[in-house]
């Protein structure tokens, strides 16, 4: 982690630390009366599929994460760190960079509730290696996943240049799938369904989660590409 990416990711944790720390709390509190299951009649992968399916839950750190991603994007758009980054691909991937390091420390974030859960309720002897290797690739999907949101809000933010729009247009995008659920009383997986493999049941093999992966993979290369070309070509507004 470079110096300018340590000291922006800091100073944001330092003005939201109570915030930070009050959210943490919250978390780990309205996890453990929701994991407190009959494992005789549930695997720990339903369990952790039925946990992060929850509507509440999953607009809740959607919505965190789009707000701590456009506060910390919202500091690159200062003159002098433009003038830094030299021009205006540097300044972009410097965004897509610093987005990489706060999904690192999201994702503790997004887990650690669950795993304490698992400590408060003794289902730690219940772990078996199939749920450890689900658990480290939907970890794999979480990440890739947020990174893909982030930059789905740069580019909105690009091509908008407000920060408030970007968030809601960001939102209602990934939220498409569970507007059309809700309408139609159908089961439509959503993008964030995919991060948590929620879609995964016992017929799923190794080589649809490859595709998945790659799937994933071509979504965030596609974002950056347009990314990049759009501050390329687009006038930016700096404060």
């Amino acid at each position: 982690m470079n110096k300018l990416v340590k000291y922006i990711i800091k100073n944001f944790f330092i003005n939201y630390k109570k915030g930070i720390v009050g959210a943490f709390i919250v978390g780990i509190v309205l996890f453990i009366p929701i994991t407190n299951v009959d494992l005789h009649r549930a695997s720990l992968i339903d369990l952790f599929q039925s946990v992060y399916s929850d509507n509440l839950i999953l607009i809740t750190f959607i919505l965190l994460f789009i707000f701590v991603i456009s506060n910390i994007f919202k500091v690159y758009d200062k003159n002098i760190l433009l003038i830094r980054c030299f021009n205006l691909h540097t300044w972009c991937y410097q965004k897509i960079l610093t987005c990489v390091y706060v999904v690192f420390i999201y994702l503790f974030f997004i887990n650690f509730p669950f795993l304490f859960s698992l400590i408060i309720h003794h289902f730690i002897g219940s772990i078996t290696f199939d749920f450890i290797r689900f658990w480290m690739i939907s970890i794999l999907f979480q990440g890739i996943g947020l990174i893909i949101i982030g930059s789905l809000y740069l580019l909105i933010r690009n091509l908008t240049g407000h920060n408030v729009i970007s968030s809601v247009l960001t939102y209602l995008m990934i939220s498409i799938p569970n507007l059309i659920q809700g309408l139609f009383y159908v089961r439509v997986y959503s993008f964030v369904d995919y991060m948590f493999l929620n879609n995964l049941n016992k017929d799923s093999t190794i080589v649809s989660i490859f595709v998945l992966l790659i799937v994933f993979v071509i979504i965030e290369m596609l974002l950056l590409y347009l990314n990049l070309n759009i501050v390329q070509e687009k006038d930016i507004y700096l404060e």
